[in-house]
């Protein structure tokens, strides 16, 4: 074999293990993406729907609110009806901690499944690095664009802030299961004090408030 059939190999090879490290990374975003969808959808159908079910004695429009009303005004309703049963404060607070997170999350949900998903790498600063890193970019109306020219730098960093990264969101896939747990057990709660049993020995599981993606770290 020639020398030049060599380099062409030598670089052939290089190419491939390149796909196969993209095709790798898309793999690894795509499983973080479904593990979150699919663990925040279970959150909003079964675990929210049992906690306005504890509250409600019509089970068949419970039924339907899923289809009748998005996240946003089912977590309101749950409030609302709460505040109309009087019920004592310290239910209420449990209810105030659950639609802070679920708000929260829903606006990282919206993220996810409204952007792109996308690798970028350090081309800007560094043409020959083959570095990527893979994430899903925020909506448009969500990214900000300065008016002032950047540096390449500067794009690369600004480029950074606007993509939510695998471990981010494979954190909100943790923290929609912490979700989920916590309000099937405030489903519970609800429910013994709507019968008139005991229910202040409950205690609902800690759930994080879920941050958004500031920088990722990636070599220069």
């Amino acid at each position: 074999m020639s020398e030049k059939d060599e380099a062409h190999n030598a670089s052939d090879v290089k190419r491939f293990n390149e796909i196969a490290r993209q095709t790798q990374l898309f793999e690894e975003l795509q499983t973080a993406i479904g593990t979150f969808l699919a663990s925040f959808a279970t959150f909003e159908s079964a675990a929210l729907n049992a906690a306005l079910s504890a509250l409600s004695t019509d089970s068949t429009v419970i039924e339907f609110l899923p289809e009748l009303m998005d996240l946003s005004n089912r977590l309101k309703l749950l409030k609302y009806v709460a505040i109309a049963k009087k019920l004592p404060e310290a239910l209420q607070e449990d209810i105030a901690a659950v639609r802070s997170v679920a708000n929260a999350l829903r606006d990282c949900r919206n993220d996810i499944a409204h952007g792109t998903a996308l690798l970028y790498g350090t081309f800007l600063t560094n043409p020959t690095s083959g570095d990527f890193v893979a994430g899903v970019q925020r909506p448009r109306s969500k990214r900000v664009i300065p008016r002032e020219p950047l540096s390449p730098e500067g794009a690369l960093d600004l480029h950074r802030q606007w993509v939510h990264h695998v471990p981010t969101i494979l954190k909100w896939a943790e923290i929609a299961g912490q979700l989920q747990r916590a309000t099937l057990q405030l489903a519970i709660k609800l429910q013994h004090h709507q019968l008139g049993q005991r229910w202040e020995h409950i205690r609902l599981p800690a759930v994080e408030m879920p941050e958004r993606d500031k920088k990722t770290p990636l070599a220069t």
